[in-house]
């Protein structure tokens, strides 16, 4: 660069800028899927946590539904 050429500098800047850009760019999209990791992380969680509460509900009918046979008999 000692001796420059004509739009060097400004040639040089644009490509800079361009390159700034796309590491924001990169950056953003990290973030984004970082978030939807965690949502769909947590909305797994919320899922699982009601099978399981749901399983426990339906084992409790099932001891009651039993009780209730065997005070019949």
């Amino acid at each position: 660069m000692k001796n420059c050429q004509e739009n060097e500098k400004e040639l040089i800047e644009e490509f800079w800028d361009r390159e700034i850009l796309k590491c924001e760019f990169v950056l953003k999209q990290r973030e984004q899927k970082k978030e939807d990791y965690t949502a769909i992380k947590l909305e797994d969680e919320k899922k699982k946590a009601l099978a399981e509460a749901a399983k426990d509900v339906s084992e409790e009918q099932l001891e009651a539904k039993e009780l209730e046979e065997e005070e019949l008999y």
